[in-house]
Order: C-alpha cells, then sequence, then structure tokens
C-alpha cells in the first residue's frame, strides 16, 4: 500500500502505477542530465529529453489537476483529514 494526498493506493492501483511510472521517467531523465546541461545552445533545440521532460510534468500536473477537482467535488468539511 502506497499513500499520497492523504489517500492509501494499492500497488496494483492503474493510477497508482501510471503516477509512479511518470515520476520515474522524470527522474532518470533529470538524473542522467539533459544536453543543455553540458551545452547550453541545446537548450534552443528540442532535444528527446527535453520533450519527455515537458510531457511527463505535463501529464503530473493534469492527474494532479484531476485530483483537485475529485477532491473538490467529493470535500466533506466534517472530515479534517480532507482538509
Amino acid at each position: 500500500m502506497f499513500i499520497y494526498f492523504l489517500c492509501s493506493w494499492e500497488f496494483e492501483d492503474p493510477k497508482f502505477k501510471e503516477f509512479k511510472d511518470l515520476v520515474d521517467k522524470l527522474n532518470d531523465v533529470l538524473g542522467s542530465g539533459i544536453m543543455a546541461d553540458f551545452f547550453p545552445v541545446f537548450k534552443y533545440i528540442p532535444t528527446p529529453g527535453l520533450r519527455l521532460i515537458k510531457r511527463a510534468s505535463v501529464d503530473i500536473l493534469e492527474m494532479l489537476k484531476n485530483y483537485m477537482k475529485d477532491h473538490r467535488e467529493n470535500f466533506d468539511p466534517g472530515i479534517a483529514s480532507k482538509v
């Protein structure tokens, strides 16, 4: 079981797997460095690493937006742990 956003998720949960895969991909790219780290001119050229970072960031933000939307719709002010 894994907990994020005060919710518990099973490791087999597809939403959790998707989130974990996106974060892992982002960590792999950022951890190995991108061309622009070594050659500043590459920050203006769309390299595969930069495209992956942008795509993963957009996907993660979209997941977070959906989570926040669900949270707002199901919010119960009587439950302190949901604040």
